[in-house]
C-alpha cells in the first residue's frame, strides 16, 4: 500500500473514532430548527420515499443529506436513530481530508501535504458538527471535492475532470443552496478566460452536467408544487437575489451590505487562523499550479462573501441605533462561509514554505497587516453583538468564550447562557479586550514569521485547534444537556419509551402555534405550512401531523395544551397533555 494512502486511511479512521467518542456524550442535536426539518425529512424518505414534514411536502432543504441519514430509521427507538446519525455524520465529515490532501499534493511535497491535511482535519467546522443534524457534515466534503476537480480541469483541461466537476457541483446543489456559489465560480472563470483572450468554452459544459445531476430534485418539485418559484428554489432564497435592488435607500441597501461583507470577511480571516489569509495575500509563489489554485480560490471566496452578506439585508429590522450611530443588526452565521477555509489554509501554508519574512521594513506586509486590522475592528464591532457559539460559529467560539468571561467580570452577565435571542449583547469591555488580543496576535505573527520557526508555528496551530475542538464539544454538550432536560423533550422521551413497540399516528393540536424556542416552550409548534417544527417531536419516531383535534381519524395520541378534551390523559407536564385515543 502506498504511504500516502496508508496515511489517509489511518487518519480517516482516527477522525471517525474520535468524533464518535466525543459526540457520544452529547444526548441530542441542538441546532433547532433546521435539524428538526432534516430529521423529519429523512424519516419521511425512509418510510414513504418522499420529502415531507408532518405530512406536508417541503422544498426548502435539498434532499441528499436527508437521504443519506435516512437509513438510521431502521431503528424504532429515536435515541438509537440519533446515535446512528452521529455515526453517519462522522463518516461523512471525515471525508474532507481526501480532497484536502490531493489538492495540497498539487502544490506541496508529500510530507507538507500531510501537515496541511492534518490542519484541515482539525479545523473546528470539520470536527464540531458530528452531533448536529445539519447538511454541513456532507457539504464541506462535496464543496472541496468540486473545487479540486475544477482546479484540475482548469489546469489540465482534461474531459474526465470536467465531467467529475459537473457531477460534484450537482451533488453540492443537492446538498445545500450554497452550491450555487460553484456555478458562479464557473461563470466567473469563463469571463476571465474571455478577458485573457483564451476562451475556455468547456467550462460552460460543466453547468448542464451539474443541472442534469440536480434535475431529479427539480422534477420532484415540479410534480409536488407545479410551475412556481418554489419548484426551482426556495422562494426566500429567490427573493434574496434582489435584496439590494429592492431597498429604497443607500442606508437600507449598500450601507448594510458593505458592513456585512466586511463582517464576514473579518470572520473568515479569523476562522482561517489569521496567519494563513495574511500569507495568502502576501505570497508571491511563481509556481503555475499555486497561481491557478489561488485564482480559483479568490474567486470562490469573493462570491461566497457576496452571497453571505446579501443574505442579511432582508428588512429594516436589521437596522438599529447604537449610541445614536446607525449600524446593522443581525446574527453572524460563520457556517455560511467556513467551507472556503481549507482553500485559504492550503494556499497560505504553501506561501509560508516558500517565503522569507526577514525584512523588518517590508511596506507591503505592513499594509496587509494594517488593512487586516481595520477589517477586524469593523467586523468585531458587528459580530460581537451576538453569541458566537455552535452551531453557527464553530470557528469563533473561542471569541464567544472570551466575551462571556469579560462580560461576567465587568457587567455580571450570565456566563453560562448560550441563548442569543434576547437582543443585542454588545459591550465595550469585550470589544476592547478582543481587539487587544487581535493586535497582539498580529504582532506575534510578525515576530515568529521573521524568525520563521516552522515547528513553533505548527505547534501553536495544533494546540489552538485542539483547544477549540474541546471547547466546542463542551459547549455542544452543555447546550444539548439543557435542551434535553426541558419539559417538551422530557415528554418526547417519555412517549418514545411508552410507545416503543409500534409506529403510531400522533396529532399535535393546531391551536397552539407560536414563537417556540429552546428557552420558551409555551407553544407546541412554530413555523408555517411546509416549514413547521416542534420540540416535542424530536424523539418521536411516529407519524406526526398538526391538525384540528376534531379530526381524529386513525389517530392514536393527541398532544395538546387543552386539559378538557374527552379522552384519557396518560401524561402531562408543564401544562402539556398527552391523550390516548385507541
Amino acid at each position: 500500500m502506498k504511504q500516502y494512502l496508508k496515511f489517509l486511511i489511518i487518519l480517516y479512521v482516527a477522525l471517525v473514532l474520535a468524533k464518535i467518542l466525543m459526540s457520544s456524550f452529547i444526548p441530542m442535536t441542538n441546532a433547532f430548527s433546521d435539524d428538526y426539518q432534516y430529521l423529519k425529512v429523512a424519516r419521511s424518505f425512509f418510510f414513504n420515499q418522499n420529502f415531507q414534514v408532518h405530512g406536508v411536502n417541503v422544498y426548502q432543504f435539498p434532499p441528499l443529506y436527508p437521504i443519506l441519514i435516512s437509513i438510521s430509521y431502521i431503528f424504532k427507538n429515536s435515541s438509537y436513530v440519533y446515535f446512528f446519525i452521529k455515526l453517519i455524520n462522522a463518516l461523512l465529515s471525515s471525508l474532507t481530508i481526501f480532497p484536502a490532501y490531493f489538492m495540497s499534493k498539487e502544490i506541496l511535497s508529500e510530507k507538507n501535504s500531510k501537515i496541511a491535511t492534518l490542519i484541515v482535519a482539525l479545523l473546528p467546522f470539520n470536527f464540531s458538527y458530528t452531533s448536529y443534524i445539519l447538511s454541513e457534515n456532507l457539504f464541506y466534503f462535496i464543496f472541496l471535492t468540486s473545487i479540486y476537480f475544477l482546479y484540475k480541469f482548469y489546469l489540465y483541461k482534461n474531459n474526465k475532470d470536467m465531467i467529475l466537476t459537473g457531477i460534484f457541483i450537482g451533488l453540492a446543489l443537492l446538498t445545500r443552496i450554497q452550491g450555487v456559489i460553484l456555478l458562479g465560480v464557473i461563470l466567473f472563470l469563463f469571463l476571465l478566460s474571455l478577458i485573457k483572450k483564451e476562451p475556455n468554452y468547456k467550462l460552460l459544459i460543466i453547468i448542464p452536467i451539474s443541472l442534469l445531476v440536480f434535475s431529479p430534485w427539480l422534477i420532484r418539485n415540479l410534480v409536488a408544487f407545479g410551475f412556481s418559484t418554489n419548484s426551482i428554489i426556495d422562494q426566500r432564497y429567490a427573493s434574496e437575489a434582489v435584496n439590494i435592488a429592492s431597498k429604497n435607500s443607500i442606508l437600507n441597501s449598500f450601507y448594510p451590505y458593505i458592513v456585512w461583507f466586511i463582517t464576514y470577511f473579518g470572520a473568515l480571516i479569523i476562522s482561517s487562523l489569521l496567519i494563513f489569509p495574511l500569507l495568502l495575500t502576501y505570497g508571491k509563489v511563481k509556481d503555475k499550479k499555486w497561481v491557478k489554485l489561488r485564482e480559483i480560490s479568490i474567486i470562490t471566496i469573493f462570491i461566497s462573501l457576496i452571497i453571505a452578506a446579501n443574505h442579511h439585508i432582508r428588512g429594516t429590522k436589521y437596522i438599529y441605533n447604537l449610541n445614536e450611530w446607525i449600524f446593522v443588526s443581525g446574527k453572524l452565521i460563520g457556517r455560511y462561509v467556513d467551507f472556503v477555509v481549507p482553500l485559504i489554509i492550503i494556499l497560505g501554508f504553501a506561501s509560508l514554505l516558500n517565503h522569507s519574512f526577514n525584512n523588518k521594513k517590508d511596506k507591503r506586509w505592513r499594509f496587509i497587516t494594517i488593512t487586516t486590522g481595520i477589517v477586524l475592528i469593523i467586523s468585531a464591532f458587528h459580530f460581537l453583538q451576538r453569541s458566537l457559539f455552535l452551531p453557527n460559529n464553530p470557528s469563533l467560539s473561542w471569541i464567544g468564550l472570551i466575551k462571556r468571561v469579560i462580560d461576567y467580570i465587568f457587567y455580571s452577565k450570565d456566563i453560562f447562557s448560550l441563548n442569543d435571542s434576547s437582543g443585542l449583547i454588545f459591550t465595550w469591555a469585550s470589544f476592547i479586550t478582543i481587539l487587544i488580543i487581535f493586535i497582539s496576535i498580529l504582532i506575534y505573527l510578525k515576530k515568529i514569521l521573521s524568525n520563521l520557526r516552522f515547528s513553533k508555528i505548527l505547534s501553536v496551530i495544533f494546540i489552538f485547534l485542539l483547544a477549540i475542538i474541546l471547547l466546542n464539544n463542551a459547549v455542544a454538550y452543555y447546550g444539548a444537556k439543557n435542551f434535553y432536560d426541558s419539559p417538551q423533550i422530557r415528554l418526547s422521551l417519555w412517549l418514545n419509551n411508552y410507545d416503543k413497540d409500534k409506529i403510531s399516528n400522533i396529532l399535535i393540536d393546531q391551536r397552539y402555534l407560536g414563537d417556540i424556542k429552546k428557552d420558551n416552550q409555551t407553544m407546541l409548534y412554530g413555523g408555517i405550512d411546509e416549514s413547521t417544527y416542534t420540540i416535542i417531536g424530536y424523539f418521536l419516531n411516529d407519524n406526526l401531523r398538526i391538525a384540528d383535534v376534531k379530526n381524529i381519524n386513525e389517530v392514536n395520541y393527541i398532544i395538546s395544551k387543552d386539559p378538557n378534551l374527552n379522552f384519557e390523559i396518560i401524561k402531562n407536564e408543564d401544562e402539556i397533555y398527552i391523550y390516548k385515543i385507541n
